[in-house]
């Protein structure tokens, strides 16, 4: 099983993804939803149906990645003992995990519910230091840039693929585009989803993520969102990490193998 190195930047398990009504960016800081922590009241949970042979093949691949994300990726929503996504699926896929999560941010969305800046993952990837290069990068989100015009998002997401590939030229970045329970699903948010998608592919990333006609969180809605209805309590990031590996699988991207331009020595 993968195992985790650290955690670099989990600035925000005391913050909020940014999502409210807007009508432009530049009025995006009155619309953050501040939003005070409850301890999870999710109750005994069972763990993703993974055969003991697929688990075996996944351990024994043992590649490091890097999850650049929002409060997705940070966990918030989840009690003290309870596991964001990732965790789940490095343990499945033979990670070795290292995360950089910074609640409110995004491709565009450069302010974090921190109070931080200069933010965006662009700007985060630009200032990673890790102990060595990643085989996989994963760009988690696209939620929080719903304010914004979405071919200015599509661009953002572009160069932030380009900013990944340079820094690590060996490495496959996969873009995991924006989930949301569907209590929280509307125009804004389909508007940008194949847009990001889009871009993403067109940057050389792979893309990974629900649809508008599969959000993922739908199937057990109540059971998975947190007290805010907005982020996932322990069972929904369990939801959300099987999926993960469902569509992993499924776009085979299993293989340590970098993208196939690249050099396969990670």
């Amino acid at each position: 099983m993968g195992t985790r190195r650290s955690h670099l930047h989990l600035a925000v398990l005391a913050a909020a993804l940014l999502f409210g009504a807007t009508g432009c960016a530049a009025s995006t800081a009155s619309a953050e939803m501040m939003l005070t922590p409850a301890p999870s009241t999710a109750g005994p949970t069972t763990a993703a149906p993974t055969s003991r042979a697929e688990a075996d093949s996944y351990a024994a691949e043992q590649q490091d990645v890097l999850v650049v994300g929002d409060s997705y990726s940070a966990g918030y929503g989840l009690g003290a003992d309870d596991r964001p996504w990732q965790d789940i699926v490095a343990e499945r896929l033979g990670w070795d995990l290292d995360v950089d999560a910074v609640g409110g941010t995004g491709f565009v969305k450069d302010t974090g519910t921190d109070g931080s800046t200069a933010a965006s993952y662009r700007e985060r990837l630009r200032h990673l230091s890790l102990d060595q290069a990643p085989d996989v990068v994963v760009l988690q989100g696209g939620l929080n840039d719903y304010p914004y015009d979405a071919d200015l998002v599509a661009m953002a997401v572009e160069a932030t693929v380009e900013t990944a590939k340079a820094q690590w030229p060996d490495a496959r970045v996969v873009v995991f585009g924006p989930v949301a329970p569907s209590v929280q699903e509307g125009p804004r948010m389909s508007r940008l989803r194949d847009p990001i998608r889009t871009a993403a592919l067109a940057a050389g990333a792979d893309y990974v993520g629900p649809t508008d006609a599969d959000r993922w969180i739908d199937a057990d809605l109540d059971a998975a969102v947190a007290f805010d209805a907005l982020h996932l309590n322990e069972e929904g990031h369990r939801l959300l990490a099987r999926r993960f590996i469902a569509e992993w699988q499924r776009e085979g991207l299993s293989s340590s193998a970098a993208a196939p331009s690249a050099s396969t020595d990670g």
